[in-house]
């Protein structure tokens, strides 16, 4: 943390809000060539730094485990989805961050771990998690009992309909809002858009009539992200804390290599590939 601390003036550690897309792939930003609109990931870029070398694993479950645990997935023989869970052993960050008084809070996407509840994340540092254990799930709705891909909050299964990547947007919101501010704040919003399905919300598809329908698809998970990212730097505007919060936002993998809608600019393949299309991710 020493290193983090030395951007602030305050004495106090900043919060951290972390924004973790799902195979958005290096050409897919709109600076970078890309169909969709991404004014607030632009701001984030000119406000704050652009890395252009930042490097992930191709694949989600290995970069998500490195996040969580600092170390090469390798070492526990996850090389790829559904290779293992990371020994109950390891320390993550979130149980590293409370030992110096975070609050912890994850919304949206987990896949590190389902095989009991000693692996959800309230078990591994997070005080509180709202969004779905697997790899993936349908935008729209919600699949319940206790599935990978259904709602979970905590560790019971909720029913909440709508657009996920606005239910996970407005857990956010509310998570900042709510938040007592003498208490440094860790939060982490696993989004998953662009992952497949292809589903958006017609409205934001409306936007790009231009485009074939799965580009339109495409552009509009990424527009709605992107206004995701914008509804939570608002909220840290409003709250009074935009200052004090170290805000990153990454991708886990590059896009799904395919010609009709994800898009890894001028690097060589995508998601499963160890090239640069891979593993070389907006940052």
């Amino acid at each position: 943390m020493g290193l983090v601390l030395t951007l602030y003036t305050s004495a106090a550690p900043p919060h951290i809000v972390m924004m973790v897309a799902d195979d958005l792939g290096w050409g897919d930003i709109s600076w970078r060539g890309g169909d969709a609109r991404t004014p607030n990931l632009d701001q984030l870029r000119t406000e704050g730094m652009e890395l252009n070398r930042y490097y992930g694993h191709p694949t989600c479950v290995p970069t998500r485990v490195a996040l969580y645990t600092g170390r090469n997935p390798y070492r526990f023989g996850i090389t790829s989805p559904g290779t293992g869970n990371p020994p109950l052993a390891e320390h993550f960050l979130p149980q590293i961050l409370k030992q110096s008084g975070y609050t912890t809070r994850l919304v949206g996407k987990w896949h590190v771990g389902d095989t009991s509840t000693d692996y959800y994340p309230t078990s591994r540092g997070f005080d509180s998690f709202f969004g779905f254990l697997g790899g993936g799930t349908n935008y729209f709705g919600s699949l319940n009992g206790g599935s990978r891909r259904g709602w979970l909050r905590d560790l019971e299964p909720v029913t909440d309909t709508g657009y996920s990547t606005d239910l996970f947007r407005d857990e956010a919101v509310i998570i900042i809002r709510n938040h007592d501010t003498s208490d440094p704040l860790f939060l982490l919003v696993c989004f998953n858009a662009p992952h497949l399905p292809l589903e958006a919300p017609a409205d934001l598809e409306a936007n790009y009539p231009s485009l074939s329908a799965e580009r339109r698809t495409y552009a509009a998970m990424i527009e709605s992200m992107d206004n995701a990212v914008g509804s939570i730097l608002t909220e840290l505007n409003t709250k009074g804390i935009k200052d004090d919060t170290l805000v990153i936002f990454v991708s886990d993998n590059g896009a799904v290599n395919n010609a009709d809608y994800g898009s890894n600019g001028e690097l060589s393949q995508g998601k499963g590939q160890a090239f640069e299309g891979g593993i070389r991710l907006p940052g």
